[in-house]
């Protein structure tokens, strides 16, 4: 490793840094990678020609900075043949003998996945630290992601195909943060801290089939990584979508998973085929990744008393919820109460289809009807704290003595039904974060 700055009259900033790394998950050949940077920076408040903005001008910085880095994908030892052991797999001699079989095709050429990152950023503070920003613009593309090739192969072949460093994604966004800081006089002092991330990513190349990249709707390439896909629910089958006989009337796509009813999911037939199969699926909602995530920390103090809150969120989000989290009965379970919100002639807008004993075919296919927004804001922290007095500390002996009522968890804003939003499960069966009150006391002794 190796770093070196330069610093001139505290105006001038430039440091380069890189490292020349290995690591036993690749090939002695193609185990080592060397990962540089560079940044440099100007303090633009420094200069002779900002003079006369120094009573209100703090600090303004502009920075750059350039790098790559890489990462490790997969799992190791991928570049030799490993063997699984089974069986018994036949006798010999009567007795019972093990089989041992290759796992996967081992592939020498894997390494590391490399990002190539690029930082423009400001920072400026005015009126002696009232106010405070600093914004950035980032952007990253990673190359060399290990990724699983679509082609398959014959089944005499034995081995499925190694994973190859095909992928390659970019990433961008913003990312800001503020500081607001005042003193109201009479022992009043106010104080406001948030931040803000908006992150987009895109896949520019990875393996895909001719029947997802082919067709529009479904193509991965050049959308979010970790984009859902499914049918888009256009509501329930009504009484007047059948006939006398209980067929679907004419124009009215066919779906192919057993005999609808009213109340069963209807999809959206995109491509007017007059059916629906995988040719219909389309993206159904964002990335369970957050693409906004953002925080806001209001505080205020009065002599020895002080309340500071956090409130945290996420924004641009959905999860795709099933089995225990969506069906009702499902693998002889019972329902949520959620669940009863079903389905009848009388409740035509219900959350739910019509209920069944067991969850159906159709109204269990990946579709937008089970996707939920998790976005959320949530009260994270909330702290009440009561210090002792200095000048008292003082004749106790004490260096410390605050003692303070905090709480975790404590109110959460969602449209999310069932889940916690800030820790999604798809199947809704994990334990939820706890709402959690303390009191305590710290006491510190000189």
């Amino acid at each position: 490793m190796y770093r070196a700055s330069y610093d001139y009259k505290n105006k001038y900033l430039i440091e380069a840094s890189g490292r020349y790394d290995g690591h036993y998950y690749f090939a002695p050949n193609r185990r080592w990678g060397f990962f540089p940077s560079l940044s440099a920076g100007w303090r633009i408040s420094q200069e002779d020609f900002m003079a006369n903005t120094k009573d209100w001008l703090d600090n303004l910085k502009i920075r750059a900075s350039y790098g790559e880095v890489g990462a490790l994908a997969g799992s190791p030892f991928q570049y030799l043949g490993t063997y699984a052991v089974s069986g018994p797999g036949y006798v010999l001699g009567n007795n019972a003998v093990q089989i041992v079989a290759e796992r996967a095709e081992p592939n020498p050429h894997t390494t590391w996945e490399r990002a190539k990152k690029t930082d423009i950023g400001m920072e400026f503070s005015l009126l002696k630290g009232l106010l405070a920003f600093e914004v950035d613009y980032f952007h990253e593309k990673r190359s060399n992601m290990l990724v699983s090739p679509t082609a398959t192969v014959p089944q005499e072949y034995g081995i499925t195909l190694s994973q190859v460093n095909a992928g390659v994604m970019e990433n961008k966004g913003i990312e800001l943060t503020g500081n607001f800081r005042k003193n109201l006089g009479n022992e009043w002092k106010v104080g406001l801290q948030g931040n803000l991330t908006l992150a987009q990513n895109k896949i520019l190349q990875i393996f895909e089939t001719e029947s997802t990249y082919n067709n529009p709707n479904r193509r991965r390439t050049g959308k979010p990584l970790g984009m859902q896909f499914g049918y888009r629910s256009i509501g329930y089958f009504l009484p007047e979508d059948f006939d006398a006989n209980g067929e679907l009337r004419s124009g009215i796509a066919i779906q192919p998973w057993g005999k609808v009813q009213p109340g069963d999911i209807r999809y959206q037939d995109v491509n007017g085929d007059g059916k629906i199969d995988f040719n219909d699926e389309e993206p159904i909602g964002a990335p369970a990744t957050p693409k906004i995530m953002y925080g806001i920390s209001p505080s205020i103090s009065y002599k020895s008393l002080s309340i500071n809150l956090l409130f945290q969120g996420a924004a641009k989000v959905n999860y795709y919820f099933f089995r225990e989290a969506a069906w009702p009965f499902w693998n002889g379970m019972t329902a949520n109460r959620d669940n009863f919100d079903y389905w009848t002639p009388d409740n035509l807008d219900a959350r739910h289809p019509r209920l069944t004993s067991a969850p159906t075919t159709n109204n269990t296919q990946l579709s937008s009807h089970w996707m939920q927004d998790v976005s959320y804001l949530r009260l994270k922290n909330f702290v009440v704290a009561w210090d002792l007095p200095a000048s008292l500390l003082q004749k106790a002996h004490l260096s410390t003595f605050q003692i303070y009522v905090s709480g975790q968890n404590l109110i959460t804003w969602t449209k999310a039904k069932n889940v916690d939003p800030e820790m999604a499960y798809d199947r809704g069966n994990n334990y939820p974060q706890q709402k959690v009150y303390s009191l305590g006391v710290k006491l510190g002794i000189n």
